[in-house]
């Protein structure tokens, strides 16, 4: 685990104090209630804040009948059934079965983080994070013109400084015409004011349909030049990229796997995901299934 230095995380706190018209009352001595209030509001901040964040690490094979609600948020809107199978045409156990409707939100999100505030913790900024799981898109699988997602890194907007809604995940998985298309798009801003920032292709290939496929990502989140993205398909690097991939929030971004929004009813299977610090095709032992 690693954890951000002391530096990186002072400089953070001037910068919402800064943000939060704090700094002036405070330097001249003129702490008032409301500036002693806003200061309590910016520690309860930082402690949720993704540039102070100790990176955990997540696996799950799903050996048990359904995902664990104590290991998996449901995300269910619409349409939506969420089980565990063995398919019989594999030899894999159980696996993760995603039903969905037509414009359906039928989605996971692991809980990466435990604790009271665990629900609230997101990716922490800055660090090479891994994420890696399989997916198997049941046929028939009609071809459709409109975007679907199966995988998407959503944000946290800071509703408090005026973020706007509708600015798009900054890393996700689409399918649209026949093609899986992974997006980004990424804003340095303090106060996002556009809508579709996340707007941008790394990748656009050819749907897979009725078989297992491998996914891997290497991401370093940032709003800046150190920023990474890094993904296989089936063992095979497609992306290798640098630069700018998320949003200046203060709290990072979270996975959600699935099926949203599909243009017709779909079935997805998910099947070993893993989050950590850790690229686990080094790691000899599997990771132990919790945090």
């Amino acid at each position: 685990m690693i954890e951000e230095s002391p530096t990186s995380y002072l400089t953070f706190s001037a910068r919402i104090i800064s943000t939060m018209n704090l700094h002036h009352n405070l330097v001249k001595g003129r702490a008032t209630a409301e500036s002693v209030s806003l200061v309590v509001l910016v520690l309860i901040l930082l402690s949720l804040s993704s540039t102070a964040i100790l990176a955990s690490e997540f696996a799950d094979s799903f050996d048990s009948r359904n995902p664990s609600t104590s290991r998996w948020q449901y995300d269910r809107s619409g349409e939506c059934e969420i089980d565990t199978v063995s398919p019989a045409d594999s030899d894999r156990g159980s696996v993760v079965r995603f039903q969905a409707g037509v414009g359906a939100r039928c989605e996971l999100v692991p809980r990466v983080y435990r604790g009271l505030l665990g629900d609230l913790l997101r990716e922490p900024f800055k660090q090479d994070r891994w994420y890696g799981f399989k997916v198997f898109l049941a046929e028939p699988w009609m071809i459709h013109e409109k975007n679907e997602v199966i995988a998407q890194w959503h944000s946290t907007r800071d509703k408090f400084f005026g973020d706007t809604n509708g600015r798009g995940p900054p890393l996700a998985m689409r399918i649209i015409d026949g093609y899986f298309r992974i997006s980004y798009g990424w804003d340095a801003s303090i106060r996002s004011k556009q809508k579709h920032l996340a707007k941008y292709t790394l990748w656009y290939g050819p749907l897979v349909t009725g078989q297992w496929v491998d996914w891997l990502f290497h991401v370093k989140w940032s709003y800046g030049d150190d920023g990474v993205i890094q993904i296989w398909k089936d063992g095979v690097m497609i992306v290798d990229h640098a630069g700018p991939n998320t949003y200046n929030d203060i709290r990072g971004n979270y996975l959600k796997l699935g099926s949203y929004h599909p243009p017709i009813a779909r079935t997805v299977l998910l099947d070993d995901v893993y989050i950590g610090g850790r690229d686990p095709r080094l790691i000899r032992n599997k990771p132990v299934e919790g945090n």
